[in-house]
């Protein structure tokens, strides 16, 4: 079989003969930069998750310690706070479960690096009630 990359250069195209092993190489590499790109944003929203519960929680401090509001209040402060924590914890759960599912088998210690993925976050947090974090 015949192995050829196309190369189009500002207007011009040209034809470049390549071996096997430099396409299965350049095919690998492609894998693994597809991976990284989404490991990347995967990455990214589980860190704007956690901003945004962190802003809501000071956000929340700030109005709290300004208008002193009633028992009413808290309650809403506590399913805002529930509401930004799940999300964290579902975001969690997502970048273990998709990230260590895309890393390509060209990969060398594939197994390894997903089992350092499932351990980058301590998900027996999960196992904790949602109420109980938050009592008064």
């Amino acid at each position: 079989m015949k192995y050829a990359l196309f190369i189009r250069d500002f207007g011009e195209s040209k034809l470049l003969n390549i071996k096997e092993v430099e396409f299965i190489s350049i095919q690998n590499a492609k894998q693994v930069l597809n991976f990284i790109s989404q490991y990347e944003e995967t990455y990214d929203i589980l860190i704007s998750n956690y901003l945004e519960f962190e802003k809501e929680i000071l956000i929340l401090t700030a109005e709290h310690m300004i208008y002193r509001h009633d028992e009413d209040f808290f309650y809403q402060i506590r399913m805002q706070l529930n509401k930004r924590h799940i999300n964290i914890l579902t975001v969690i759960r997502l970048y273990q479960d998709s990230i260590s599912c895309l890393i390509p088998q060209s990969i060398a210690d594939r197994d390894k690096i997903k089992r350092e993925f499932k351990g980058f976050f301590p998900m027996n947090m999960m196992k904790v009630s949602i109420t109980d974090l938050w009592k008064p």
